[in-house]
This record gives structure tokens, sequence and C-alpha cells, in this order.
């Protein structure tokens, strides 16, 4: 029997917080979330979105202080002929997710810093577990049946808490090269931590046997070790018979030979149900009878209660480039440049029924190079508008051997417009497309990609000469995706994955 959490190897970027990459986030500051365009930003998210358009900060110290609050479902289906639930389904909550940038801005120098959840940065909980937790499950009932043994029903207690966060702390500086050029170089330190706490406990079968005469629901390890003890016994009272050079009768010379009682033959006839002839031996029952013992020890074992509790942690750097172009007063464009960065995981492992994450073992989850371009353009006095791309090198990242299921690497294309009501107040909306280049290959139920349409709306208000406050709204549709995924046993199961989120942000904007 295959073993039953296998999924549970690949959580890292499975709780990804909102747009953005396979494992980058780039929803990061309370204005991106009401406008969705922000790769040309002046606005102190540049420190994220486009450093290099620091250089046109006013003089001084800036600060800025974002919070969102992050919720997703998702939701996933399996045809599997055998399975009792064929619908799963799964929380993300995130109720603290903050991005603070600072900066330091002196005639043609601008220094800065940030902080943010550079990917990831939720708890996906599962509480009725997943496909792959339950399929394994699933198969006893068929299996038995074909064994002789009637068995109709399955049941199991199973769940999974996963995270995967990473944290990231940037610094740089801008240069103003002059009146319509600026340019930046800096890098963001990030750490990388994934959790995985799950288990799958108490399966239970119905099988209409001599150890279960009735047919109620029994413990499934306890069933395949009495099995499995019974087998060996069946096989042990063979021994003597074959030691005695009778190994080479069947059951029924031996009966007539009195070697062997009808009842003894019954009962040896029984106990293989459909894997018994009469042509066998004595030595090939015996023979039969000892596989089928370790066969049902074995199924014991895959049934036992399985529990995993881990932790992966791993650091890397990513250098950032950057230029800003502002030829006049109406129009900028910023060009971002982050390198791939190298990250391994370590695990660190309290508990790990699967054997799925040996203690100080490592992996690799890089985070992708990317390249994002942005436009904005002051049409009128009042009313600016914002296109934005990013592109993610997916395919160029090491993840384990899993970007081979890269098929293109995803992108971003992101529209927004900014109104100035008053002058002191703004609304703004946007409209994002993502593309995801996963494959077949990279879907799983624990981890998938899927491209999406976003929308969002908000505004800003000008507190004061020096402050600035943004408030936006956010929500996610992502495009159904599927894999047709082809079991041990031949079966070609249709699994579906599905999900949405909203998110709501503030922020604050100071100057000092």
């Amino acid at each position: 029997m295959r073993k039953i959490v296998l999924s549970l190897m690949l959580f890292s970027g499975a709780v990804a917080a909102n747009a953005g990459g396979i494992l980058t986030n780039s929803n990061q500051s309370a204005a991106y979330v009401r406008m969705l365009s922000r790769n040309a930003s002046t606005d102190m998210d540049a420190v994220f979105y486009n450093p290099a358009g620091l250089a046109l900060l006013k003089d001084g110290f800036h600060i800025s202080l974002n919070n969102q609050f992050l919720f997703q479902k998702r939701s996933i289906s399996n045809d599997y002929p055998y399975l009792n639930d064929k619908a799963y389904t799964g929380d993300v909550t995130i109720p603290f997710f903050p991005s603070f940038y600072a900066a330091y801005k002196k005639n043609d120098w601008t220094f800065f810093a940030g902080f943010t959840p550079t990917g990831g940065g939720g708890k996906a909980t599962f509480n009725n577990g997943l496909p792959s937790f339950e399929v394994p499950a699933s198969d006893i009932p068929t299996l038995l049946t074909q064994k002789g043994i009637a068995t109709t029903d399955y049941a199991l207690d199973m769940s999974f808490d996963g995270t995967s966060v990473i944290y990231g702390g940037q610094a740089g500086a801008s240069y103003k090269v002059n009146r319509w050029l600026s340019v930046s170089a800096g890098a963001r330190f990030v750490f990388a931590k994934n959790t995985y706490d799950g288990h799958l406990s108490n399966i239970r079968i119905n099988p209409v046997s001599a150890l279960n005469p009735t047919g109620g629901f029994i413990s499934a390890p306890k069933f395949f070790s009495q099995m499995s003890a019974s087998a060996t016994g069946a096989a042990s009272s063979l021994q003597p018979i074959i030691t005695a050079n009778y190994g080479g009768l069947t059951l029924q010379q031996a009966q007539a030979a009195n070697i062997l009682n009808a009842n003894q033959v019954a009962a040896l006839q029984a106990g293989l149900g459909k894997d018994y002839n009469a042509a066998m031996t004595i030595a090939q029952v015996q023979t039969a009878y000892q596989g089928n013992a370790a066969m049902l020890g074995a199924y014991a074992t895959a049934t036992a209660d399985k529990q995993v509790d881990a932790t992966q942690t791993g650091t890397g750097i990513t250098p950032i480039i950057g230029v800003n172009i502002n030829p006049n007063d109406k129009l900028n464009i910023g060009v971002r440049y982050e390198f791939r960065t190298k990250i391994s995981l370590k695990n660190d492992t309290k508990v790990d029924g699967t054997g799925m994450f040996p203690d100080g073992k490592r992996s690799n989850s890089d985070m992708p190079a990317v390249l994002a371009v942005g436009v904005d353009y002051r049409i009128l006095p009042d009313l600016k508008l914002s296109g934005s791309w990013t592109h993610y090198f997916d395919k160029d990242a090491n993840w384990n051997g899993k970007e081979k299921f890269i098929t293109d690497n995803l992108y971003e294309i992101a529209l927004g417009f900014e109104y100035d009501v008053t002058p002191k107040m703004q609304v703004s909306g946007g409209y994002l497309y993502v593309q995801t280049g996963a494959g077949q290959g990279y879907q799983s139920d624990i981890n998938f990609s899927l491209s999406s349409n976003s929308v969002a709306f908000g505004s800003a208000f000008k507190v004061s000469e020096k402050m600035k406050l943004n408030m936006g709204m956010i929500y996610t549709q992502y495009v159904e995706g599927t894999r047709y995924l082809t079991y041990n046993n031949g079966i070609t199961a249709k699994e579906t994955y599905n999900k949405n989120n909203l998110g709501f942000a503030i922020g604050i904007d100071y100057r000092f």
C-alpha cells in the first residue's frame, strides 16, 4: 500500500497570500490593494515596486506602515470511484500581513529599507484532509473483496494544517543621475519557514470474516495484524508435513492419505480465498500463506496512525537593481529586476510517521528572478492611468526537479487608475490578470498554481501635508485547473482545483 501522507512533501508556496508568482507575493502595500498597478510607483511603496523611483520623493525622512486582512478558500475535488467524499475544502486566514517602508531623501540620493512577507504568509487548514490522504484508504474495501473478504466501506480521521511564509528585509539606495533618469541598487535578505502539522488516524473497515463475523466497523491495523498472524499460523502448521516430505501433495491428496482431516483442508482452502486452486501443492499453499502474512503485515503498518510535525527553514539573498525614467510631468516609467534567490530548506522534524521529512535533510526552494516594468501616465490633471507587467522566471528556479513541470514562466498584467476627487481625496481601481505556466505534472492537491483575475478599488485621503491614508479591497477569482491522475491500480481520476481570495488593506504614509 502506498504511503498515505505523500503530498505533505511539497507544501512550499501552497498558501501564497494573494496576487503574485508561485512563491512570490506582489500585494505589498495598501496602495497596491486599491490600484493593482504599482511598478511605476513614486510613493513610499516604491521601496518594493520601483526603488529607483524613490529619487522623486521630497527631501526628508519618510515611512509607510501597511497591513492587510486576507482570506482564501480552496476547493479540491477528485472523482476517484472509491472515495466516500469527493470534495475537499481548505481555508486560509491571514489577519496580520504587514509591510513597512522607510526612506531618507537628500538632494540626489535616497536611502531606503523595507520589510515585507515576500512569499506565502498564511495558514491553510484542511479539517477533512485531502484526496491524496484518502485514496489509499479507499482502496481497502475493493482489495479485500477481491481476496474473497466481502468489505463495502471504510472510515478515517484526518486533518492537516500547513503554513508557508518568506519574510524579506531589504535595503538599498537610489541616485538621480539627471532630471529624467534615476537608478537604484539594493538587496533583500529572506527567511523562509514552512510548517507541517497533520494526522491520519483511526482507519476502520467493515469486512465480513471469521475475525469480524458481524461485518461491523473494525480497526484496519488490528484486522490486518490478526489476519497476518492467522496466515503465519497456517503456514507454520504445514511445516511438519513438508519436513516429512509430503510437501508435493495437494490438500486433497493429503486428506486421502489421512495426513490432514476434512476440517483442516476446508480451513486452509477458505483462508486463501480466491488465491487457492485445487492443483496447489502443500508447499505452494504454505508459500501463499507466507506471502499473505507479509502483505497483511504491510497493510497493518500502512494503515497505522500517521502524524507529521515538522518545520523547514532557510535563508537567501536577492540582489535588486532598478531604473526610473521620468521625461516629463505626465509620464513615468519604472523597471525593476530581482535576481534569483537561492534557498535551501532544512528539516527540523519532531514527528514523522510518513518517513518524508528526515530530520536535518535539505531541499531547494528558490525564489525565481523577477522582471517588472510599469508605466504611469497622467492623461488629465486629475486622472492618472497605470499599467504594469511582471514576469517570473520560474523555469530557472531550483525546486528539486519540480521546475521541469513548468511549461512557461508565470506573468502578470495589471491596469489601474487614480482620480483626484478633491485636493485631499483620491479614488482608484484596477484589474490584474495572472497567467500561470504550471503544467499538469506540477499540480497537486497540496500545491497548485492557477491563472487568475483580480479586481480592486479603494481610496486615499490626504490627512495633512505630511500624512496620507490608503485603503483598498481586492477580490481574486482563479481559473479552475485540472489534472488526470493514474493510480497504481490503473484507475484514472480527474482532480479539479479552484480557489478565491478576498483582501482588505489599510496603510499610512508619513513624511517628517
